[in-house]
């Protein structure tokens, strides 16, 4: 078996180099989502839990196993 940075004794877990590696892209994604103002009033907070609700759905499959 070839031994990779992610399986060396010592190295740092696979969920640190996700974190690193996605860094970028969940900062645009959390900028995109502040600028529709979710919590500035009852609506925008409607809106914001039915896209939460949608995502989660849709992901939900790849959790299952």
């Amino acid at each position: 078996m070839e031994t990779t940075a992610l399986h060396r004794p010592g190295a740092a877990p696979l969920s640190l180099h996700l974190k690193e590696d996605t860094r970028a892209t969940h900062e645009r994604l959390d900028i995109a989502i502040m600028a529709a103002r979710p919590f500035d009033s009852i609506q925008n907070y409607g809106h914001f839990l039915r896209m939460q609700f949608v995502l989660h759905r849709d992901v939900a499959a790849l959790y299952e196993h």
